[in-house]
């Protein structure tokens, strides 16, 4: 084993002595050492080829020597194949040193390529450009060549570029494949089509270029306009594309089929691109949005359009227009108006401005949904602007229709009195207008003005039926002013026009004529026309037939025929519609009076039973007594009067049942009780006039007991009882009496003025007050009568207190002193005595306390007035509409639309328009978005109450954004912008639309706007040999990216 490894160990050693002997001699040899440099540089042993290289120059010694150069050159070359950092710095190193040397032609070839590599465009034009292609070898000259152009593609220096690759594109070398996609390229970029096609067709089978072929042929033939021809290439193609590429190939295929007209196979293709795509652009949304209407999904065009309206535009205009066409056809023909009101205003496109106009105005008409009547000026403005137009018959027919239906009744009138030369429609139409307004200020109680629109409407006479109807009106509105001789002057001219009996209120107006007179006090007149009014009674409403009998029944009363007065109120207490009480009370008041005293008593018994709530209770016990005492049935007597007492009521009946009450116990010898009572009334009622009569039963109850000093005592405290006094009062007075009583008020007047002067604390001073009172109210000296009939009313209850509190209520009331009206009213409640007057005293109290938004005083005072039941639409609206407030505030919305609709049934006045709008907030907050959205149309459409019409606008904004329809929602809010004075609403409406505007913002950041593009061909994978060959292995292949470029103009469909 040993003598084997000492063998094996020897020939070693001969082996490695005959090696460093032979490396000994090539050492020696510098050009050996070369030869096998190069040896290994052939068979790219690179770093063993650099070591002989060095090992070259290292033995020459001589920098200059051919083959150290030599050497030099090609240890660079090894740098560079080598990748070292040092290479290119090598190579330049050696250019500086020997620049005589052939090979540096050749070294700038390589840094050339080597920069090539680096992807340092500058460095390789600024090499390659010091080489001619005439030193190179035939395939380094096309290397050269592609790599220089590739270079310049990069630089976007195109047509140098496109020159090198054209001249090696054609040519069999391996180069020859991306050198024509790179001029393809570059000829699809300068736009030369047709060029760029047929290079990128000769590519279509390239085993790895023809994968991004099509998507450039498909573009190019768009482009070109060639539709039909694409859709014959590139539908085939979109199963096998890349899913990347799916969404741009659709679109290309889909608006082929857009701009051939094709909109049905359009719409899949554009559907994909919209939903699969990363981002749209308005051209986009403006196809798909087109194609949809076209193929008639109108709901999903409207979702399109909608959002290109506010880009103030040729865009937003015309879809605008196709927005309004969507909405029209498929019902929404408010949300039609206002689109079309957007693609007018733009005005852009003549012929769409024009059609827009006409039928933003025809809408408006046809919706009568316009409160802030711009359809008027609109049809105006078309026929000053387009005279000639097709339309402009339709237009004149359409203007005098708005005109007719309009409910912005002055802005109409306004309009046509604008027109120099009316024609009969106009004349006609501005009669009907100024009547509608005048009967609209009625409802709304405004009568004064109410009568100026009458008078208006009497201008043109055009429709008999509305002339002799304008008579009524006014009569009516007259009546409410309390002007009663003129209100009977146009009751009377309605009824003698010829037409009057042709109309609904013939037969109602001797009704009024004869109230008129009843007012008045002319009762034989006022008679003569009720009893005209109730000749027929089947086609009378039963309420007015009730009041009618009743007065009449008054009227007969008033005239002593009392026997006629108790038939007509026996009818009116069987028609039973309302005050059956008053009937039976009068009834029982007219057999007193005939001294038919049992059924006098049956009558105020029957009213008792089946009325205990009756205002006329304390006044039937009265004279219940009253009766018992005519026929000496003390006890029952007493008893009645005591029902009276008892109650408190402080009013009339009151007195004169305690004053009944002492006279029975006086005449029964009853002395004790009858100086209880009469004392009472001496202190309850502290002046002379109502204390006369039980100071002198008292008198003689003392005088009869001996007990003078007793009365004497009562007399000294007295402070209003003066003997001495009252007969110089009472001869003062009586002489101013008799002149009042002879109907002589100028004269009466300074007479009365001077007693209550001379005597402050007069007997007759109550007396006195009233005839004052009386003759200023009777010249319609109304702020002078009130000073007297406030001394009444301050006055203990009397029997003119009544009478005093209802005008000065009145009074404070018409004068707009809510507060003190409220006061007298509330006084009155107390003090009234008859149904009539308690319906007005709560009525005035409610709406009193109501105009001036005392919430509480009006809520007790609505829910008395309807505990009474008392029904008058405008104090029933008033009190449920209070009654709603108060349920929203406490969160009970059921109760409120409750509320909200019994009032919106009763009234047409305002507060109708406040309970349509509560009833659509209450929707609204409970997301029942249609119904509120319908409650606010009808809303709309009374442009008289314009706070709550700009109010339901703002709310209609609500309703649209949680509809996310925030093209509509900035409709509602512009229209209360452009047209609402008060500066409140503006506020808010400014507000919301900024909010719009901000959720539309957000909306089109999620959905990122995308810059108009051509198909994208980014990251293309071309990774084949003739592509790995362009770069060194340390390299990726970079992809071209085609310049992006905005789709052609004028390529969208027409209107």
């Amino acid at each position: 084993m040993i003598k084997r490894k000492l063998l094996i160990s020897l020939t070693f050693l001969m082996l490695f002595g005959q090696i460093v002997a032979q490396q000994t001699e090539l050492f020696r040899n510098p050009i050996r050492v070369y030869n096998l440099g190069l040896e290994y540089y052939d068979k790219e042993l690179y770093s063993s080829a650099q070591k002989q290289f060095a090992e070259v120059v290292k033995q020459i010694g001589d920098e200059n020597a051919e083959v150290s150069v030599n050497a030099e050159y090609f240890a660079a070359l090894c740098a560079l194949k080598l990748f070292h950092r040092d290479a290119s710095l090598q190579l330049r190193e050696f250019i500086r040193k020997h620049p005589e040397s052939s090979k540096v032609r050749h070294a700038k070839f390589q840094l050339g390529g080597y920069y090539y590599r680096k992807r340092k465009w500058d460095d390789v034009i600024k090499w390659y450009s010091q080489v001619s292609p005439y030193d190179l070898g035939k395939e380094e000259k096309y290397e050269y060549k592609f790599k220089l152009s590739y270079s310049y593609l990069m630089k976007k220096e195109h047509d140098l570029a496109s020159r090198g690759f054209y001249e090696i594109k054609d040519v069999n070398n391996s180069y020859a494949s991306p050198a024509r996609y790179y001029f393809a390229h570059i000829s699809y970029l300068k736009e030369n089509y047709q060029t760029a096609l047929t290079d990128f067709r000769r590519l279509s089978d390239h085993p790895k270029f023809g994968p991004i072929v099509p998507y450039y042929i498909s573009q190019i033939l768009y482009n070109q306009k060639k539709y039909e021809e694409l859709l014959d290439y590139a539908p085939p193609l979109l199963d096998s594309v890349i899913s990347k590429r799916k969404p741009e190939m659709a679109r290309l295929i889909g608006e082929a089929h857009y701009y051939e007209r094709d909109y049905e196979e359009a719409r899949p293709y554009l559907e994909m691109y919209q939903k699969e795509s990363r981002s749209l652009n308005n051209d986009d949304r403006y196809q798909l949005a087109f194609t949809y209407y076209k193929t008639e999904y109108y709901e999903e065009a409207i979702k399109l359009f909608s959002r290109l309206t506010g880009l103030k535009n040729e865009m937003a205009q015309i879809s605008s227009y196709h927005l309004a066409d969507c909405y029209l056809k498929t019902g929404q023909k408010n949300h039609s108006r206002s689109a079309f009101k957007i693609a007018y205003d733009l005005g852009f496109d003549p012929e769409i401005t024009e059609e827009s106009l006409f039928n933003y105005a025809r809408l408006s008409y046809e919706l009568s949904l316009n409160p802030y009547q711009k359809s008027i000026e609109a049809f105006k403005e078309y026929i000053a602007k387009y005279p000639e137009s097709s339309k402009i018959d339709d237009a004149y027919r359409y203007l005098i229709a708005v005109y007719l239906t309009t409910k912005n009744y002055d802005a109409a009138l306004a309009s046509i009195q604008s027109v120099k030369n009316k024609t009969p429609q106009l004349k006609s139409a501005y009669q009907k207008i100024a009547y509608k307004k005048g009967t609209s200020l009625y409802q709304n109680r405004a009568y004064h003005d109410a009568v100026r629109y009458f008078d208006k409407s009497h201008l043109y006479k055009s429709d008999e039926k509305l002339t002799a109807l304008a008579f009524y009106w006014k009569g009516e509105a007259r009546y409410r002013q309390r002007e009663y001789d003129n209100a009977i002057e146009n009751y009377r001219a309605f009824i003698y026009e010829t037409s009057a009996i042709l109309t609904s209120v013939f037969n109602q107006a001797n009704y009024n004529v004869g109230y008129c007179y009843f007012k008045k006090g002319d009762y034989q007149e006022a008679n003569l026309w009720l009893r005209k009014y109730i000749y027929n009674k089947e086609d009378i409403d039963t309420f007015k037939l009730n009041d009618a009998l009743l007065r009449i029944g008054d009227g007969y009363f008033m005239l002593k025929d009392y026997d006629q007065a108790i038939d007509f109120y026996t009818q009116a207490e069987k028609v039973g519609a309302f005050d059956a009480d008053y009937a039976l009370f009068q009834s029982a008041v007219c057999y007193g009076i005939k001294k038919d005293f049992g059924s006098k008593i049956s009558s105020l018994e029957k009213l008792i039973a089946e009325n205990p709530g009756s205002a006329y209770l304390d006044a039937a016990y009265y004279e219940l007594g009253r009766s018992y005492n005519i026929q000496g049935n003390n006890e029952k007597a007493l008893a009645s009067f005591k029902q009276v007492i008892d109650q408190g009521n402080k009013n009339v009946y009151l007195k004169k049942s305690l004053n009944s009450t002492g006279l029975i116990h006086y005449n029964s010898n009853n002395y004790d009780g009858a100086i209880t009572v009469f004392t009472r009334i001496v202190n309850d009622y502290p002046t002379y006039q109502d204390t006369k009569e039980a100071l002198v039963v008292l008198k003689n109850i003392y005088i009869e007991r001996g007990q003078v000093e007793k009365y004497s005592e009562l007399m000294a405290g007295l402070s209003f009882v003066d003997v001495s006094q009252n007969e110089l009062d009472s001869a003062v007075f009586e002489a101013a009496q008799d002149i009042y009583f002879e109907n002589k008020c100028d004269k009466a007047k300074p007479y009365l003025i001077s007693y209550l002067n001379k005597f402050q604390q007069g007997i007759h001073k109550l007396k006195a007050n009233y005839y004052l009172a009386d003759c200023y109210y009777r010249s319609e000296s109304y702020d002078s009568s009130i000073t007297f009939y406030e001394n009444i009313t301050a006055l203990p209850s009397n029997e003119h207190t009544e009478e005093a509190l209802i005008r000065t209520a009145n009074y404070y009331f018409d004068k707009k002193r809510y507060s003190e009206a409220h006061n007298q009213y509330k006084r009155l409640e107390v003090a009234a005595t008859s149904a009539p007057t308690l319906r007005q005293a709560v009525g005035g109290r409610l709406e009193s306390s109501f105009i001036m938004d005392s919430t509480d005083r009006a809520l007790e005072a609505a829910e008395v007035y309807l505990a009474h039941e008392f029904n008058e639409a405008h104090y029933l609206a008033i009190a449920y509409i209070l009654k709603a407030r108060k349920a929203v505030n406490n969160n009970k919305y059921d109760d409120a639309l409750t509320y909200y609709s019994i009032v919106a049934d009763t009234s047409k006045t305002e507060i109708s328009a406040e309970a349509a709008y509560g009833m659509a907030r209450v929707y609204f907050e409970r997301d029942s978005l249609s119904k509120s959205e319908k409650l606010i149309f009808g809303l709309l459409n009374t442009p008289d109450y314009e706070v709550w019409v700009a109010k339901s606008l703002i709310l209609l904004s609500d309703v649209y954004i949680k509809k996310e329809d925030y093209f509509q929602a900035k409709a509602a809010l512009n229209s209360v912008i452009d047209n609402y004075d008060g500066e409140d609403m503006v506020k808010v409406a400014r507000a919301k639309l900024l909010e719009v505007e901000v959720i539309e913002q957000k909306q089109d950041e999620k959905l990122k706007e995308a810059p108009d593009m051509e198909l994208n061909f980014d990251g293309v994978d071309i990774d084949n040999e003739e592509i790995d060959a362009l770069f060194d292995e340390e390299e990726i292949e970079e992809e071209i990216i085609p310049e992006t470029e905005n789709k052609e103009e004028g390529q969208d469909e027409g209107k």
